[in-house]
């Protein structure tokens, strides 16, 4: 496969997310380690015609304001030589400030102050901002796919409302 594929992350700054951006890049720059995916590593999944990890460009969103080098770097999943020969594509990766309907304290493991995310006033300016969000990673990032993972962990979880009934109550 040869097309780019967008991989946009909430969540871009834990755990999973960055080793997830650090081995893609690890693939893209042709550091060996083991970074390939599974469906690389084994003959059965050739007649698929799956993308490789290189293939994927990364973005996402974050409440954290530390970087993705420290964040990456905190996390110590990725060994630190990987990290060194990564580092400077990590500044190219798309990233955007966390955005929520219903804003609460969120605790970002590298600042110990609380941060409270982008917030919104209703479900319709949500997804304009998330639509907007997308389309102008799949722009920056030239990629015709975009595929969204939600790997947050501490997001607040939208409680079901009357908003939820119907479109126009959505709209509202």
């Amino acid at each position: 496969m040869s097309e780019q594929i967008g991989v946009l992350i909430i969540g871009v700054k834990g755990a999973v997310s960055t080793t997830l951006i650090g081995a893609g890049i690890a693939s893209q720059v042709g550091l060996s380690g083991g970074f390939d995916l599974p469906s690389e590593q084994d003959a059965a999944f050739a007649e698929l015609n799956l993308p490789s990890l290189a293939e994927f460009r990364f973005g996402g969103w974050d409440v954290a304001s530390a970087s993705l080098l420290d964040s990456l770097l905190h996390h110590g999943v990725i060994p630190e030589e990987v990290i060194s020969a990564v580092a400077p594509a990590l500044d190219q990766v798309w990233l955007a400030p966390g955005v929520t309907l219903s804003p609460a304290p969120i605790h970002d493991e590298l600042d110990a102050q609380l941060k409270t995310p982008q917030s919104v006033d209703s479900l319709r300016r949500l997804v304009e901002v998330l639509r907007g969000d997308i389309q102008r990673f799949r722009i920056e990032a030239k990629v015709e796919q975009v595929v969204v993972l939600d790997l947050s962990s501490t997001a607040p979880s939208i409680k079901q409302t009357v908003h939820h009934e119907t479109l126009d109550r959505f709209n509202t």
